[in-house]
């Protein structure tokens, strides 16, 4: 678990937790231990994606994935824990009792079969096969944007969100989510190993439904723009926050290289 859990990495939704908290004036004494559970639910959604019977990465964030170092039947276990220690920081949460019932429901609709898992089901079932945009579109909802919308809400609901302030957070964390996911499938395909932490190339060997393959590459990066300006727009809204918001569409950006070779 600890060799997972601290190789490195970005820790984005931790960050959005506190962020989202912020946005809905939050100054609560646990948001950062909260925010510890977003990465410990995101690391155990890494473990099992890096499994042979999943998606076969031998590694992840620059170095060899659980599975390689202590075999398959201790990542899914350590994968396992992970979660479930999620949840059990989360039932131990010094806060109010309604506040405590709203981040358990957030989290739990967002790695359930309405989101993380029942996307990464509907992965596996899309290898291989031409599926309309649409269907792309909302797999990528469900497994990878599903998680952003829960950290920026999470950290809402320990503040007292509001239905308006939490639906501009899911909003942005809808379509930064899908973003993500498309600079992400482009730099599997354009990318170095380096930026990725893991050999580019793997998606179009396991014929994975990714925006380049399914609607190719000059129509990804369209779509990506697209993104980008919506979320953007989504920022712009988000008051004292808004510069931070956008600095963040902007950090993802730069992770792609620019078809003339120059910096973002």
């Amino acid at each position: 678990m600890v060799y997972s859990l601290f190789p490195g990495g970005k820790r984005l939704r931790p960050a959005l937790v506190v962020l989202g908290h912020r946005a809905c004036s939050g100054r609560h004494p646990e948001i950062y231990r909260l925010a510890a559970c977003a990465e410990l639910v995101h690391t155990f959604t890494l473990i099992h994606d890096d499994l042979p019977c999943m998606d076969d990465d031998d590694f992840r964030r620059g170095r060899p994935s659980s599975h390689k170092v202590f075999g398959e039947a201790l990542a899914v276990l350590a994968g396992d824990a992970l979660l479930n220690l999620a949840y059990q920081v989360i039932a131990s949460l010094r806060c109010d009792a309604r506040l405590k019932e709203r981040v358990l429901t957030s989290l739990s609709s967002a790695v359930g079969i309405g989101g993380v898992l029942g996307g990464q089901v509907a992965d596996i079932e899309a290898e291989g096969m031409e599926i309309p945009e649409a269907r792309l579109r909302k797999v990528h909802l469900q497994k990878t944007a599903s998680l952003f919308v829960a950290s920026l809400v999470l950290g809402g609901d320990l503040a007292g969100g509001g239905k308006a302030e939490l639906d501009r957070l899911r909003l942005f964390g809808r379509d930064f989510g899908l973003l993500f996911q498309i600079v992400d499938d482009l730099l599997n395909v354009e990318g170095t190993p380096v930026a990725l932490g893991r050999p580019a190339g793997s998606d179009e060997r396991h014929r994975k439904a990714t925006y380049p393959r399914i609607v190719g590459l000059e129509l990804s990066r369209q779509r990506m723009t697209r993104l980008a300006h919506s979320a953007q727009r989504t920022a712009a809204g988000m008051g004292w926050l808004a510069p931070v918001f956008s600095d963040l569409v902007r950090t993802v950006l730069a992770r792609l290289p620019r078809p003339d070779g120059e910096e973002r």
